[in-house]
């Protein structure tokens, strides 16, 4: 008995165990999302730009890929929304060029693109055990999982976005940071920086150290100059230097507002303010024996959260769906729970691992990115494609169901769907007759919702939808301008 109390203590106490279990969870979660299909940004820009590099060689700037993939396919052009082509955003090329690897190696399919994200899944959920334990020590680095399958984090996994690279990678910066390790931090913030731009604010902790120690190292720089670099390189090749806000608060009043939304989604949604509440009490309690690394992922945070309430969030903007990238703010939401966790690993972890569970598969008012619920929409299109490719009479979807059931890439057919109409948040309602597919996430129906819609079939769960529905008369006049 006291061999195996002994054995299981040194289990509890070495750095490797809950290093590998937090690793084996999070690959865990992309190999239960291998079959989601493509939606959203991975549709239309992350993988479109990784098939057209696999096809063409690596290159800085892709010009406009995505325009010339998704016209290939005979016989069915792009919808209205997108017949000029799609942008071409600028993000630095490193993931794309990764995901490329696995495109050339197991096809133009979804699955290839979900297998490029394991890697990086292990190196989070391996990053994350190792943050935690530099932070709340050895017990709290078992706890790494409840991070991991934070509904937000869980959402990401089973997508292919660059913000998973980003968030990897950022974890091992901050480690690096924490352990005074320059080289490692180089290495981490540099390539960091070079899936997305925000990597550049692993600057804010790595300063606050330099302050704190009272010695400056040029190493610390490594964000803002390989952040300069990638701007030197798209500048020469493209005639711009970087990827723009999506949008901007249009007032004071817009980025208090965005800033308030920042601090519920990361503090009060999902249960989130329980934990809150637990570990500001014992934080009151036990604040001069906190372990100051800490202080670190804390000023990590700070910089996460300044950032995104000004630069591509909701930015006040008036409109019908407030849906956002939820995703933006995985870095701060991260920092946020492993900060909450230093404070007591136990007591706090076991409410987050409930509420992390809890949350994954409820719908989130500011997007599908919160929770599962977008993989579940993704999914709920395999169900409903064969009733839409059979069904009699015209079929009107939005943009993105279009894209899923034309572009057999996307991983939901697997041949385009022929004759199908877009709807945009513009069309004439008086214009359509037959059937109407609306995600429960996705094209908005903008002035479709003056139409007398009956719902003849529904796919998918309570969360991630697809409903298929019959059009009547028009009920409603089109709002004033």
């Amino acid at each position: 008995m006291i061999g195996w109390f002994v054995m299981g203590s040194t289990v509890l106490q070495s750095k490797w165990g809950s290093s590998v279990v937090a690793a084996v969870v999070a690959m865990g979660v992309v190999l239960y999302g291998l079959q989601v299909p493509l939606g959203d940004d991975d549709l239309f820009w992350w993988v479109p730009k990784s098939i057209w590099f696999s096809e063409h060689g690596w290159s800085f700037v892709a010009s406009l890929p995505e325009a010339a993939l998704m016209s290939s396919v005979d016989g069915v052009g792009l919808p209205a929304q997108w017949a000029d082509g799609l942008p071409d955003y600028g993000h630095p090329p490193l993931w794309f060029w990764w995901v490329s690897i696995f495109i050339s190696i197991f096809g133009q399919t979804s699955f290839a693109a979900h297998l490029a994200v394991l890697p990086l899944a292990a190196l989070l959920g391996w990053g994350v055990a190792r943050l935690l334990h530099r932070t709340g020590g050895s017990m709290a680095s078992w706890l790494a999982p409840a991070v991991i399958l934070l509904p937000s984090i869980q959402a990401q996994l089973v997508a292919v976005d660059t913000d998973i690279p980003l968030l990897a990678l950022s974890v091992w910066s901050l480690v690096a940071i924490i352990d005074r390790n320059t080289g490692l931090f180089v290495i981490t913030s540099g390539l960091a920086v070079w899936c997305k731009e925000p990597g550049v604010l692993l600057f804010a902790p790595a300063l606050i150290v330099a302050i704190y120690d009272r010695r400056w190292s040029l190493s610390w720089a490594a964000p803002i100059v390989m952040f300069a670099a990638w701007g030197v390189v798209h500048w020469s090749v493209a005639g711009w230097a970087f990827a723009g806000s999506e949008r901007l608060p249009s007032s004071f009043s817009g980025w208090v507002s965005d800033l308030l939304s920042v601090g519920w989604f990361l503090a009060v949604a999902q249960g989130r303010w329980v934990i809150c509440i637990i570990a500001l009490y014992l934080l009151l309690k036990r604040w001069p024996s906190l372990n100051r690394s800490a202080v670190v992922v804390f000023g990590y945070l700070v910089s996460q959260v300044l950032f995104y309430s000004t630069f591509n969030y909701l930015g006040g903007v008036e409109r019908e769906s407030k849906e956002t990238h939820l995703r933006y703010l995985n870095g701060a939401l991260l920092a946020t729970e492993v900060s909450l966790l230093a404070v007591s690993p136990i007591v706090v972890g076991v409410p987050m691992l409930v509420t992390s569970l809890w949350g994954s598969k409820r719908a989130v008012s500011l997007g599908p990115e919160g929770s599962m619920c977008g993989a579940e929409t993704e999914t709920s299109m395999v169900a409903a494609s064969d009733f839409i490719r059979s069904a009699p009479g015209p079929i009107w979807v939005g943009s993105y169901a279009y894209a899923q059931l034309t572009r057999p890439f996307a991983g939901v057919v697997d041949a385009p769907v022929l004759g199908l109409n877009v709807y945009g948040p513009d069309t004439d309602p008086s214009e359509l007759s037959g059937l109407v597919v609306q995600r429960a996430h996705g094209e908005p129906l903008g002035r479709l919702q003056e139409l007398d819609l009956t719902e003849t079939e529904r796919f998918g769960g309570d969360c991630g939808w697809v409903s298929v529905m019959e059009v009547g008369e028009v009920l409603r006049s089109p709002p004033v301008p």
